[in-house]
């Protein structure tokens, strides 16, 4: 039988400027046994900078800070911070109030490096449909 949906809403608080944070075990430790009966989740945030490493990554990662960190800093290196992106530059940004500019992050990096190494990698046949594990 179907479990209902559920709906949970998580505050998280990066401990530096890269943080790998188990969602599903802050998840525990303030709702309990709520997930217990579902497999996946679907996650949202509102902040584009954060983001969820695909299942089949995080899991050949051994979802662990251990072996996340050390694939992200591949993405960090490739894409390091201050390095004069058009994203930093502020007084260019048309979408940003007077007001937002002053306290809009420099963060080109981290959108690149998120984008970069975020998704699964698949490869595809002739047909171009993905192939590869469940997820």
């Amino acid at each position: 039988m179907a479990q209902a949906p559920v709906e949970l809403t998580l505050e998280l608080s990066p401990r530096a400027r890269v943080d790998v944070i188990d969602v599903r075990r802050v998840v525990s430790s303030q709702y309990g046994d709520a997930l217990d009966f579902y497999p996946r989740a679907l996650c949202c945030s509102f902040h584009t900078t954060a983001g969820y490493l695909d299942q089949s990554v995080a899991s050949r990662l051994n979802q662990t800070e251990a072996g996340v960190m050390p694939y992200i800093d591949l993405f960090r290196t490739m894409f390091p911070q201050g390095a004069g992106y058009e994203h930093d530059k502020l007084d260019r940004r048309t979408e940003l109030t007077d007001a937002q500019k002053p306290v809009e992050p420099m963060n080109a990096d981290s959108h690149l490096a998120f984008m970069a190494g975020a998704s699964a990698p698949r490869s595809s046949r002739g047909t171009g449909s993905p192939r590869g594990g469940s997820d």
